[in-house]
């Protein structure tokens, strides 16, 4: 086994700790080597195997990193010698975060689950030698797009889904995307275990010459091959051949596994938005954005090429879309941007006017600060969708905010929150939208009006995960549920147990709550009740004070 002292700039283990939990993501590089540290006094050993997670084989030449999270600039590694044994020595006390990297391995930190994994802690009395560290093989997933005339799609866009069970809730969310190749080839690589789905988006090669043929010039211009349709583009497609999710096949991947999905597409007619100005007479025209439309509650960030072309001043012709459902975003340029949004069923050529009718939502609203505190200068109210996206409102000094009436703020749920780490919403209520807690439900209303409590004084809470006769449970899930979550998802705080057994949950917001520990909570969709009911029976209830902190025992069930 071979031990280096700190790494170089040029290696990086980057530490964050997000309320409470330690992630890790890790980036290296090769690095010299120093000579090993002599144990000293007051001083402890961080000791283990890695091992292939799938086949249990101890593995040679992994590089182990340590970092403490304070002190991230003081990084070491070693390297695990022939039995897979790496060991750093003459170590502190404290809590570290333990990461491995290996070519053909995923990066990963110590009992890693979505963005949790275990600290491990060393200091007297507490030991942590002979671990023993499981690494997932790199899952791959590869293929090749080809035409009707079985000739490689270039630039083809590439979508990768995950079905995947994160923060309680089983959702398929975007993991990866990418462009084929001059081959028509496309690779997702150092993929973990999981079920995946692969869509795509492209455009025959011919396509972008459509506006010449079609010109005023009677096609003049640049054009494909004599009698091959050239207004055509590809449908969005689901592998193996599929224009919906549901119909789509699932691509169940295990550590190390690679799966070949190849596509064979074949064009269709490409469909038309024609689109007017606001302004009859502009020349300055405006761009497209289409967005494909949800489909099973799935957020496809799927950029579509599209062709705009000006057919006469205060007209825009789009074209390049398959037949299907989208959001189109239409800016029109000028000093003062102005941005349309609007939902269509696209299956055949539709005219829009986006002057016709005013489609601005607006949201606006006041904030109070409760006892006192105060607002930060920069502070803003964010409504986030349950998708992730994030629109934001800046508050003035007298407290009122107001979102942009352009922005995307479709129909749908949203969680209201701050965007600042000092404070938090005591409560919400309002006009125009059903309010339920921290939750708002926009429907058709064009005007919305909100007023928002806000305060400061975040608790903390520390403990220990413990088993039925009092003894520490590294690994599990401890998880904080406030009342009404559904409503509340913001409040939830959740951590994993470190080695020792014991979790920090920062920043926790006043209110009720229940407290649980979980030994395989992260296989669990715990915001269903209905799964998460048979655990409340042992869990702990809390009553959380302002600025309290406090230190409690939980039973890991």
């Amino acid at each position: 086994m071979r031990r280096a002292g700190k790494i170089p700039a040029v290696a990086i283990l980057c530490t964050a700790f997000r309320q409470g939990r330690i992630a890790l993501m890790l980036l290296f590089c090769l690095c010299g080597f120093a000579q090993q540290a002599v144990p000293t006094a007051n001083r402890f050993r961080i000791s283990g195997t890695v091992v292939n997670s799938v086949s249990g084989q101890a593995l040679a030449q992994v590089r182990v990193f340590l970092s403490l999270p304070q002190q991230i600039e003081d990084r070491e590694v070693v390297m695990t010698g022939p039995d897979g044994h790496f060991l750093f020595d003459n170590v502190p006390a404290g809590k570290y975060a333990l990461g491995a990297a290996k070519p053909g391995f995923m990066m990963q930190a110590f009992e890693a689950h979505e963005m949790y994994s275990s600290a491990i802690v060393v200091g007297p009395g507490v030991s942590a030698e002979n671990l023993l560290f499981r690494i997932h093989p790199a899952a791959v997933i590869s293929g090749q797009v080809v035409d009707e005339q079985n000739e490689p799609v270039r630039e083809a866009q590439v979508l990768l889904l995950k079905n995947r069970l994160q923060g309680g809730k089983r959702s398929v969310r975007q993991a990866d995307q990418t462009t084929t190749d001059d081959r028509g080839q496309y690779r997702f690589g150092s993929l973990a275990p999981g079920t995946y789905f692969v869509v795509l988006s492209a455009r025959p090669w011919y396509a972008p010459f459509t506006a010449f043929a079609n010109s005023s010039d009677g096609g003049a211009g640049q054009t494909a091959e004599p009698n091959v349709p050239r207004d055509v583009t590809y449908p969005i497609t689901y592998y193996p051949g599929a224009t919906d999710l549901s119909q789509a096949t699932p691509l169940t991947l295990a550590a190390g596994d690679h799966v070949s999905a190849d596509f064979s597409v074949t064009p269709v007619r490409s469909l038309h938005i024609h689109v007017r100005t606001p302004k009859p007479n502009a020349t300055e025209g405006c761009s497209v954005v289409a967005t494909p439309e949800a489909s099973q509650g799935v957020d496809l960030r799927l950029p579509i090429p599209l062709q705009t072309t000006m057919n006469k001043p205060g007209e825009v012709d789009v074209s390049g879309l398959p037949p299907g459902q989208y959001r189109l975003q239409i800016v029109f340029p000028g000093r003062e941007a102005t941005t349309y949004t609007q939902d269509v069923d696209l299956q055949s050529d539709i005219d829009i006017d986006p002057g016709a009718g005013d489609q601005s939502r607006i949201i606006s609203g006041s904030v109070r600060t409760q006892g006192e505190s105060r607002l930060p200068p920069g502070a803003g109210v964010m409504l986030r969708s349950n998708s992730g996206q994030i629109a934001m409102a800046r508050i003035t000094p007298n407290g009122q905010f107001q979102f942009d009436a352009h922005a995307e703020i479709p129909p749908g749920s949203y969680e209201i929150a701050l965007n600042t780490d000092n404070m938090f919403v005591v409560s919400v209520s309002g006009t125009g939208a059903s309010v339920s807690g921290r939750t708002i439900q926009i429907q058709g209303s064009t005007l919305i009006r909100l007023s928002i409590v806000v305060a400061q004084g975040f608790a903390r809470i520390e403990g220990m995960a413990v088993s039925g006769d009092d003894k520490p449970i590294a690994g599990a899930m401890i998880l904080l549920m406030p009342a009404d979550a559904a409503n509340n998802e913001i409040l939830i705080r959740r951590d994993q147990s470190d080695s020792d057994g014991t979790f920090t949950l920062p920043s926790v917001v006043p209110g009720h709550y229940t407290l649980l520990a979980i030994r395989n909570g992260w296989d669990l969709e715990w915001m269903n009740p209905a799964v998460l009911k048979p655990y409340l029976q042992n869990a702990e209830s809390i009553d959380v004070q302002r600025s309290g902190k406090y230190n409690l025992k939980v039973l890991v069930q």
